[in-house]
This record gives C-alpha cells, sequence and structure tokens, in this order.
C-alpha cells in the first residue's frame, strides 16, 4: 500500500516537474519568439526579413499596379487580404491585395515613408512631422494621434525613411526624428515612456527578449528594456568617432533596423561597415568593410545566413551568421537602398534601377530578374505568392511568383551599335543610351564585325538568343541574298528574336558603299521581314497617334500608352499595342511558330530611362 502511494506521489512529482520543464520551454520559446500580432514592416519583431511561402524561381507577372500621386518608399504591409502603404503624397492607402482597388484612403498631409503596422483593429503609421496616428481598419477613420516632436537638424540628406511602428502586448514602439525612441499605448496613444537618443532615430525598433534595438544618426546602436525603456547597453560604431565636415559626406547615421536571430543582432551604417552584436553583452563580434560604401538597408537572416545589400558597392551580400565570412556576392548594375527579403530559398533583392532579383539564398546563382518600374527605395514584403513593392513612379504593385520552367537551352542576349552609318530618325545620343544600358544589364557588345557572326552561330533552336537594336541600321551583310535568305531572316526563321527601337530599320535604304542614307523604303520590309506596307510614301508612316497595350503586349512587359507611327495590319503580326485608329504599332512577327522569338518593333522615345526597362523585360521574354 505505501509502494503505491509512494509511486502515485512519485508519478505526481514527476508529472509537476516535466510540466514545469515545459512551462519553462514555451516561456524561453515566446520570449526568443514572440507571438506576432500584427503585421510588421520586416516580418515580425526580430526584423529578420523572412516570409513565409513556397519556394519560387521567378515573377510570373504584374498582378496589378495602384498609382498613387508621388513617390512610395514606404514597404507595403499585407494584413488580411489589404494591403496598405503610404506616399509622399501624405496619403495611407488600404488596397484590396487581390484586385489592387482602392478600400480607402487617409489624408495625413504630409509624406508618409514609415510602414504601417496593422492590429486586428488598428492601422499605425508616422507621417514626416512625427505624427503617429492610430486608424480604423476597415474604414480608415482616425482614432487618435500623437505628435513626436518636430525633426532636430540634419543637413546631410539622403533622409528618405520614417521609423516604422512595432506593436507587441498593447505597447507601440517607434523611433522620432525629435532624437527619441517612444513607447506608447495602442488604446490610446498615451505615452509610457521616452528614451532620448543622441541623434534622430530612423531605425525602426527590434524587438527581442523583452529588449528594443534600434540605431541612430550619430552611429550608435542601442539595447532599451521594453518595459522601462532603461538603456542595458550602448554600442558605438565607426561612425561614432568620424567628424563628416572634413570628408564632406555623412559617415555617422545607422539607418537600417537592427536583425536579430540567436542572440546576434546585425546591422549595418553610413560608415561603410556591417556589424555584428552581441545582443547580451553588446559587444561586437564581427564587422565587414565595404570600403565607405553606404549600408542603408536592413539585413535579413534564415538559417545561419545574412544577407545584405550595399550602396556604391553594388552588391547584394551573404555571410555566415557566427563567424561573418562570405559565402557569396552578388553584383548589381546600380544601388541597393532597398531590404533583401527571403522567401523559401529565395532572396528577393530590390535595386535602384527598378529590377527585382529573385536569387539563390544557397549558392548566390541568379534565377530570374524582373523590370517593374522606375527607381526603387521601397523594401518588398510577401504574402500568399505576391511580392508587394513601391517605387519612384509612384506606384505600388503586386507582383504574381512562381516556378517558371528552365528550357536548359544556353542563353545569349546582344546589343549591337554602331557609329558608322545610323537611321535618319533615331535621335543623337539615344542610341549610346540604349547600348550602355543593355551592356551595364550584361548583354554582349555587337559591332558591325561581330553582329553577322553572333547571328550565324546562334541561328539554331538549341540556343535561346536576341539581338536589341541599339543603332537604327541593318548593314548590307546581314540582308543581302535571295528573297528571305538572308543571315538576319535565317536567324529569325531559326528561333532567334530581334529588337527594334524608333523607326523599323526595314525601312531605311542605303548607299552602302558611299555610306549615304538614302530616304525610307516601306517596301522593303516584306522581302526583309515578311511585314507588308501598302504603300512607298507618307500613307505608311500615317502619323502619330496614342497606342495601347495589348494583353499580349503586357505579358510581353509593356504598361506604358506612347505615341506610335507607321501601324501595320493586325492579321500579319502579334500585336503588343494598338493605336486608335486599330493598327499595331508595337508588335512581334513571330518565327517558326515559338512565342517569343521573332523580329520585334518599338517606338522609342528620348531621355526614357524607363522605358529601357520595359524594352529589357520584352528581349527577356521567352528566352529565358
Amino acid at each position: 500500500m505505501k509502494n503505491t502511494i509512494f509511486r502515485k506521489n512519485l508519478t505526481k512529482s514527476l508529472a509537476g516537474i516535466f510540466l514545469l520543464f515545459l512551462a519553462l520551454q514555451m516561456a524561453a520559446f515566446a520570449q526568443n519568439n514572440p507571438v506576432v500580432s500584427t503585421s510588421l514592416f520586416r516580418g515580425g519583431p526580430t526584423k529578420n526579413g523572412v516570409y513565409p511561402g513556397n519556394d519560387f524561381n521567378a515573377i510570373t507577372a504584374t498582378k496589378w499596379q495602384f498609382k498613387t500621386g508621388a513617390s512610395v518608399r514606404s514597404s507595403p504591409t499585407f494584413a488580411q487580404g489589404m494591403v496598405y502603404a503610404g506616399s509622399a503624397d501624405g496619403t495611407l492607402y488600404c488596397l484590396h491585395a487581390a484586385t489592387g482597388k482602392k478600400i480607402w484612403s487617409f489624408n495625413a498631409g504630409s509624406a508618409i515613408h514609415s510602414s504601417p503596422a496593422v492590429t486586428a483593429g488598428k492601422v499605425i503609421f508616422t507621417d514626416k512631422k512625427n505624427r503617429l496616428y492610430a486608424l480604423q481598419k476597415t474604414t480608415g477613420v482616425k482614432i487618435w494621434q500623437s505628435d513626436l516632436q518636430p525633426d532636430q537638424p540634419y543637413a546631410w540628406g539622403f533622409d528618405y525613411y520614417q521609423s516604422s511602428p512595432l506593436v507587441q502586448a498593447g505597447t507601440i514602439y517607434v523611433g522620432s526624428g525629435s532624437g527619441a525612441v517612444y513607447a506608447l499605448n495602442e488604446v490610446d496613444g498615451k505615452i509610457k515612456w521616452r528614451f532620448a537618443s543622441a541623434s534622430l532615430v530612423r531605425s525602426s525598433p527590434t524587438l527581442y527578449q523583452n529588449t528594443l534595438y534600434f540605431g541612430d544618426l550619430s552611429g550608435k546602436v542601442y539595447a532599451l528594456n521594453a518595459q522601462t525603456g532603461q538603456k542595458k547597453w550602448q554600442f558605438s560604431t565607426t561612425g561614432d568617432t568620424i567628424r563628416n565636415e572634413p570628408l564632406g559626406n555623412d559617415y555617422k547615421a545607422v539607418m537600417a533596423s537592427v536583425a536579430i536571430k540567436d542572440n546576434i543582432a546585425v546591422v549595418g551604417g553610413r560608415d561603410g561597415f556591417l556589424y555584428a552584436i552581441d545582443t547580451q553583452s553588446g559587444k561586437e563580434i564581427w564587422r565587414r568593410n565595404y570600403n565607405g560604401s553606404w549600408v542603408i538597408s536592413s539585413v535579413a537572416i534564415k538559417d545561419s545566413l545574412v544577407v545584405s545589400g550595399t550602396s556604391d558597392g553594388r552588391v547584394i551580400h551573404a555571410f555566415n551568421l557566427y563567424s561573418g565570412r562570405e559565402k557569396w556576392a552578388y553584383k548589381t548594375n546600380t544601388i541597393v537602398w532597398s531590404s533583401p527579403i527571403i522567401v523559401g530559398n529565395t532572396v528577393v533583392g530590390v535595386v535602384n534601377d527598378g529590377f527585382i532579383h529573385c536569387i539563390d539564398l544557397l549558392t548566390g546563382k541568379e534565377k530570374s530578374r524582373y523590370c517593374f518600374g522606375d527607381r526603387v527605395f521601397s523594401s518588398p514584403s510577401f504574402a500568399d505568392g505576391v511580392i508587394y513593392v513601391g517605387n519612384d513612379d509612384g506606384h505600388i504593385s503586386a507582383l504574381q511568383t512562381g516556378v517558371k520552367a528552365v528550357s536548359g537551352k544556353p542563353v545569349k542576349k546582344a546589343v549591337f551599335w554602331t557609329s558608322d552609318v545610323m537611321g535618319k530618325y533615331l535621335r543623337a545620343g539615344m542610341s549610346n543610351l540604349i547600348r550602355d544600358y543593355f551592356v551595364a544589364e550584361g548583354y554582349e557588345l555587337l559591332t558591325e564585325e561581330t553582329l553577322p557572326v553572333f547571328l550565324k552561330t546562334n541561328s539554331t533552336p538549341a540556343v535561346a538568343s536576341v539581338v536589341v537594336f541599339a543603332a537604327g541600321y541593318f548593314q548590307q551583310e546581314i540582308i543581302t541574298g535571295s528573297y528571305h535568305n538572308s543571315v538576319l531572316y535565317q536567324y529569325l526563321m531559326q528561333g532567334g528574336k530581334v529588337v527594334v527601337l524608333g523607326t523599323n530599320p526595314a525601312f531605311h535604304r542605303f548607299d552602302y558603299p558611299a555610306k549615304e542614307y538614302k530616304g525610307l523604303d516601306y517596301l522593303q520590309a516584306d522581302t526583309l521581314i515578311g511585314v507588308k506596307y501598302p504603300f512607298n510614301d507618307l500613307r505608311s508612316h500615317y502619323g502619330l497617334y496614342s497606342s495601347v497595350p495589348t494583353e499580349q503586349g503586357k505579358k510581353w512587359g509593356l504598361s506604358q500608352t506612347i505615341p506610335a507611327f507607321a501601324g501595320v495590319d493586325t492579321q500579319q503580326v502579334t500585336p503588343l499595342a494598338i493605336d486608335e485608329n486599330g493598327k499595331a504599332v508595337y508588335w512581334v512577327k513571330n518565327y517558326g511558330h515559338k512565342e517569343g522569338t521573332g523580329f520585334v518593333q518599338l517606338w522609342m522615345q528620348a531621355n526614357m530611362l524607363h522605358q529601357l526597362g520595359e524594352v529589357r523585360k520584352i528581349a527577356d521574354y521567352g528566352i529565358e
């Protein structure tokens, strides 16, 4: 009997010990992984930039775009089928995530460059005048407003972002240009505590193990008790020791948010370093030297990999979280101020030129790239297979991701340019701009000597290739021969693709030996590319008329409405855009019945760099 009682008591004691152990484990997990009751900038309170979702290798389409009145540098926030984003036009927008239709908007009267936090019933954000707002999530009606004092002076500029609020367990944490971080009551916006930093705070606060982390523009990184605001430690970057004035540049500011995993905080600064800091002691673990290139973007951390982007360094980088050892480096064509995110094993890196790069997290190899608009300072977010991001042309974009089959063919891309003989109707200097843009994008530069070789070598279905003609000129060697038997035509018949800009070079007639331009000959187009024009005079030019992209044109990458000329019967070609008279003005003449191959004609206006991005999408369509 005594043994039975002893066994029962022992069982109860062991059960109690187990439950206590389980409770302690759950408490530890909760402390390290706080419950995310809100939708937040960088995907959660630790700012790791990792979003749940299936792996993908491509952006397959622009699902929708919504036009605001000014630049969108806020990172859009997705919550329960809605997308919330601010604009420099002073308005916060609530859009339907499936359609991009506006549900409501709220005019704050000042630029909104913070990313909104969305709770069960509120949307919370700041504007450029340091006002913190709470709006009703469903209607956009203001619940309360709290003023966080005016900005301190800051003369160095490139000051694009406001601190984005973090909401956890009924408390809002946010930085201010007044030189402070605030903790406020979510219910009424009343201040719980205020911590005065050494300078403006643009960094968005990070919460980890009941500690708040952020940087300021003096080059310091802070750790505060999240309940009281009392400082635990302060870390000085190299920027904290620098005087900007003799250098003529800001090498002090820490604008990025701190990302944390496994007691390691990672953040970069304008001093050109990326730092890993022990969250408990505030001591440096490792640093990466970018030789003065600003690290404005926040890093993403998954497993043992840290992914960063830099300014003039023009690189997206991966490092080992624990040692700082470089894993891979992916070169970009321009600066990276947008913060990368990770979905599955795909890094989504948005670059200032309007391209989104999908990169393999483990290898650093490019999976694909996609041009969706103008200059980009907004950071992407992700939900349900869709990337949400803003850009400086004022759009909020939803980009559909997916798994795109890879043909396995070698891909050859080239741009042809010559300074010798050019078409009369391509504006001076435009061909140079086209050439330089595509060379920067990795296209092989072809001359009059190498163009025929490229076309002959790649006249095979086993290779996917494209040539963009920066010069409005077909040299004699590629168009001579019997009817439809030229080097150019045979290249097209074997699945090659050419993109011509401005007046179609097939119209131009030259005296090749004398290198003299002899005018337009519309009837040549039939001989060279199998497209018939009815007249050999002004009736074929027909004048400039506004054109609208077709559904096929949108699929290829067109988004703009541009005046164009020399339209053709839509029965002869696949129209990419149709003018107001029903003629195909942007078009593709397919050869070999292969979608994505053929002869593509586009009307190119001078000084339209954004349109070059569209040309790039069209050039790449169907060959990758």
